[in-house]
């Protein structure tokens, strides 16, 4: 008997692609995966490999197989999980074990080539949410291991909840690849996917609550009563949830020493039935930073609606953009000063200002944390609002803005009264005791019986119980159809993913998904107005389809470091350093997966530590490598004189680069190599202390493997045959730079190029259009291969244009 039949499907991209789709089946028996591989069609959105004719492609679409897992690995000695089909699972369920280099064989067809697929590859883990490290390690390097002896409950931010985590592994979530050089070898779970070809219909035995429908997004009803395992029904109330049922979010346990991927579904509480899916993975091999970008774009695209996942953004802008109240005055705000801020938003020559109001854009003004009576006491704090905020909002409104507001809906300090009186919506372990969520200083005692956990802890909801669910959705419609508010922002939401004591049993990403639908749901007011949702410290696989518009990185922060927490090595610590390596980690999902939120720029000298090369640095990440641009400063004490300068210079950045598609890539610790689709623009990203030092000759390989997967003889001949003939291959530039590579010839701007009299060479000229840094000639060495070098200063970007190509003819000294 098997727990985990494997269907498999081949397929193309429409760039051409090839990628191995694997669906798991749960079985009790053989013949279970049997039934589901031939219940599987053959969509027209995802070209099979079969024959064309209708017969023989429902024949050959898929191939089915038992997991079958290597003689004393995890899958074979785990034990942890349920082996009854009758009972819920107990822990993370294991569904395969994956050989890399077998891997690549079944995509590609043929072995992979030793000398360029080596163990010398880089891993790229995303982050379980917003908050865990999202970038990319070498081979000689793992993601620091957080040391929680003086604060346990932060290791929530960044560990998948009810996982054993091993020292000797690697793990990552939802979408991992492995890179060698421009080579990107990528898991993506797409079980979630809203595309004709992912979309699951409805196995068996689903959610809590069982949502009914033939199709999962095909125009199916939902049951009269959508939660009817609670005894408290909201009989006509019934929030009005898709009938869609979430597949469990998929973590990869990497081992270098074996070179195998574990793929495990956090799962924990759900009973499965026969047949039903588990999870579905996409592999495929690109070779190069934009084919990565493209398949994952076709992977996680939207073809349920519209054909687009950020249809509902529309009104927000092209790059939404405005103004938040955080990462200045923080929790300390009230009535006055955000009517300060509010009237001199349009007043001063600020970024906002100067970028959406006089061009007439759409411009966010969001209030943030300190509005409320108290963390999950959700009320206006009258004291510092006493009007309301139906008159505040209509006053952003009479602005031309688009009101905004912080809420944490799912979590609580144990302290408000709101709790007091609903001590049976508490999340609890089998013991009994209140869950923590995690630590913030402000919500949660330090002792006694006010706190029930560690000090400073706050808890959570149970997301399984109706009438939480029915105080969820009157809360979301008071901010919408009362307070007047257009843009909410949704942060902690990975506490909703905690899995304890349900009041009705299941699985924590069932309950998450059917109280994100709840949250979610009202895409306009009762007025006609369109509303936006803001995603923020949530988990990535289970909120995509939800929150298009998310922060896919830690807080920044107005430092460049914490340095407590730096020690202590948190990964999720607010930081400008941190955040900008979550941003560059997660660029290729822009626009893709996610319309990124990187979080805020600054420009402000008082309340700031950073040096405005780290002020420029961050504007400009933002901006190339996300989607978003929210402003924190403090508008009503905006500083022409110190201000000004740089907000006009980002601007003018801004302008130039507008349109223009960059990538990055990590070619050393804290170092990026940026480019643009067309190698027009290329560059360096310091965000080490040193200066760092590269031949240009070096930079430019980089990027021409990075946007077209080869070295050409001539890749800039012309703009638009970018590959010349004669291009040389990955494998040949992998190691002495002894093949005539493109730009062995490239110079510093207006240099000549000494030759032997008589002679001509064609050289290429650049110049440094953004950020810090120079173009300099090595001592004693020529405009020959490496001999023009680009120096970058500590925690700053430089970024140069390709500004023509020229014949410097040379006559004799």
């Amino acid at each position: 008997m098997q727990d985990i039949i494997c269907h498999t499907k081949k397929g193309t991209s429409p760039a051409g692609v090839p990628i191995l789709r694997r669906e798991y089946i749960f079985s009790t028996d053989d013949s279970a995966g049997s039934a589901a591989s031939a219940a599987g069609s053959n969509s027209p959105d995802f070209a099979d490999s079969a024959p064309s004719s209708t017969a023989a492609a429902s024949a050959a679409v898929a191939s089915t197989t038992a997991v079958a897992p290597a003689a004393g690995s995890s899958l074979a000695t785990d034990s942890a999980v349920a082996s009854n089909p009758t009972e819920a699972d107990s822990a993370h369920r294991p569904i395969d074990e994956i050989h890399i280099y077998s891997l690549l064989q079944e995509i590609s067809g043929t072995p992979a080539d030793p000398k360029m697929f080596n163990c010398d590859y880089a891993f790229s883990r995303t982050g379980w949410q917003s908050w865990d490290a999202g970038w990319e390690t070498m081979a000689n390097e793992r993601t620091p291991h957080y040391i929680p002896f003086l604060i346990p409950a932060l290791k929530k931010y960044i560990e998948v909840p009810e996982s054993a985590y091993k020292k000797d592994k690697e793990y990552g979530q939802f979408i991992i690849w492995l890179r060698w050089n421009n080579y990107y070898l990528v898991a993506a779970s797409t079980g979630n996917a809203r595309t004709a070809d992912t979309t699951s219909t409805g196995a068996t035995g689903n959610a809590p609550g069982s949502f009914a429908s033939s199709d999962a997004f095909g125009g199916g009803t939902a049951s009269s009563d959508a939660f009817d395992r609670d005894t408290t029904n909201l009989a006509g109330n019934a929030p009005n949830v898709r009938t869609i049922t979430a597949l469990p979010p998929v973590q990869y346990e990497l081992c270098r020493k074996t070179n195998t991927i574990t793929c495990r579904v956090y799962s924990t509480g759900k009973t499965w039935k026969n047949g039903d899916k588990t999870a579905e993975i996409s592999f495929f091999l690109v070779k190069n930073y934009f084919e990565l970008k493209d398949t994952i774009r076709f992977l996680f695209r939207d073809t349920t609606n519209s054909g687009t996942r950020f249809e509902n953004l529309a009104f927000l802008g092209k790059t939404p953009g405005g103004w938040e109240s955080w990462y200045n005055h923080y929790n300390k705000i009230d009535e006055s000063l955000i009517l300060e801020d509010l009237n001199a938003l349009n007043t001063t020559e600020n970024l906002i200002k100067c970028m959406y109001i006089d061009k007439k854009q759409p411009v966010v003004f969001q209030i943030d944390d300190g509005w409320q009576e108290g963390t999950g006491q959700w009320e206006i704090n009258k004291a510092r609002f006493p009007h309301g905020f139906a008159d505040l909002t209509a006053k952003i409104r009479e602005k031309g803005y688009i009101p905004g507001l912080w809420i944490a809906p799912f979590i609580f300090d144990y302290r408000v009264p709101f709790i007091k009186r609903h001590q049976d919506w508490i999340l609890r372990d089998k013991k009994g005791n209140p869950i923590p969520a995690g630590f913030n200083a402000p919500w949660g005692a330090p002792i006694g019986k006010e706190q029930p956990a560690g000090p400073h802890n706050y808890f959570v909801l149970d997301l399984s119980r109706n009438d939480v669910l029915q105080y969820l959705d009157g809360l979301i419609d008071r901010a919408i159809n009362e307070w007047g508010f257009r843009y909410l922002k949704l942060d902690f939401l990975f506490a909703g993913m905690l899995y304890g004591c349900f009041k009705n049993s299941g699985a924590a990403y069932e309950w998450y998904d059917r109280a994100i639908k709840v949250l979610t749901k009202r895409t306009k007011a009762n007025n006609g107005e369109p509303v936006a949702y803001l995603g923020c410290g949530m988990p990535f696989e289970s909120s995509f389809n939800h929150f298009p518009l998310s922060r896919i990185g830690a807080d920044t922060k107005e430092a460049w470091d914490f340095a407590v927490l730096k020690a202590v090595r948190f990964n999720g610590r607010p930081s400008a350093y941190v955040n900008i390596k979550d941003t560059l980690g997660h660029a290729y999902w822009n626009d893709a997966v996610y319309k990124n939120d990187p979080d805020v720029v600054f420009f402000r000298k008082e309340n700031c530590t950073l040096t405005d090369s780290e002020k420029e640095l961050i504007a400009l990440v933002n901006y190339l490598f996300a989607g978003q641009i929210m402003y924190a400063d403090d508008p009503a004490h905006f500083s022409p004189a110190d201000e000004a300068p740089l907000t006009q210079k980002i601007l003018a950045f801004y302008d130039k680069f507008e349109g223009v598609s960059f990538g990055n890539v990590r070619i050393a610790p804290d170092i990026y190599a940026i480019f643009s689709d067309d190698c027009k623009y290329t560059g360096i990203i310091n965000l080490t202390k040193n200066e760092y030092t590269i031949a240009q000759d070096d930079l430019q390989k980089v990027a021409q493997l990075q946007v077209y997967g080869t070295v050409a003889a001539c890749p800039n001949s012309t703009e638009s045959a970018p590959i010349a003939t004669g291009a040389q291959t990955v494998a040949e530039c992998q190691n002495a730079h002894t093949a005539a590579c493109p730009n062995g010839t490239e110079s510093a701007p207006d240099a000549t190029t000494p030759t032997a009299p008589g002679s001509s060479k064609t050289v290429t000229n650049y110049k440094l259009v953004a950020g810090q840094g120079s173009i300099t000639e090595a001592v004693g060495g020529t405009q020959e291969r490496g001999g023009i070098l680009l120096k970058i200063p500590s925690h700053s970007i430089y970024i140069q244009e390709r500004v023509s190509q020229e014949s410097a003819h040379n006559s004799a000294p």
